[in-house]
């Protein structure tokens, strides 16, 4: 049973980018499946564009958005590497673990961008599972939940 709490905090937005989520993660297992652990960042990306277009997930890459500081555009502005329904940031990365950086950069993208969620995934694991994706969910207070 549902309690009152519950359906007041059901926000559609993020309900939608769960579902899309779920559909990414997905998509991050395929290509895992396919081609392995160890490649190039690069390759990733390139093969999750394929898979998520197969999947009809809209999907853009190396994205670069304007960083605004004291109202001054700055040039090298915020690049990402691959934003998905205009609402997840997608940060692959191929390293030993996932760090404290990584989600300290991923933050970040989402606050700049005006994201709500995003996915860091490990393509260095041998299996993508437990610590292998991160998900990250931007609040008012630009917390980890």
């Amino acid at each position: 049973m549902t309690s009152a709490h519950q359906i007041s905090d059901y926000n559609p937005q993020m309900a939608e980018c769960n579902a899309i989520a779920s559909q990414v993660i997905g998509s991050c297992i395929a290509v895992h499946k396919i081609i392995g652990s160890g490649m190039r960042r690069k390759t990733y990306i390139e093969c999750l564009v394929h898979e998520l277009n197969e999947r009809n997930i809209q999907v853009k890459t190396n994205i670069q958005i304007p960083l605004v500081y004291k109202n001054n555009i700055i040039d090298e502005g915020i690049k990402i590497d691959m934003l998905i329904d205009e609402s997840i940031i997608l940060l692959p990365v191929v390293s030993k673990n996932i760090t404290e950086e990584h989600v300290l950069e991923l933050l970040n993208l989402l606050k700049h961008a005006n994201c709500p969620l995003g996915l860091i995934v490990n393509f260095n694991e041998r299996f993508l599972r437990g610590g292998a994706i991160r998900r990250v969910i931007r609040t008012s207070e630009m917390g980890i939940v």
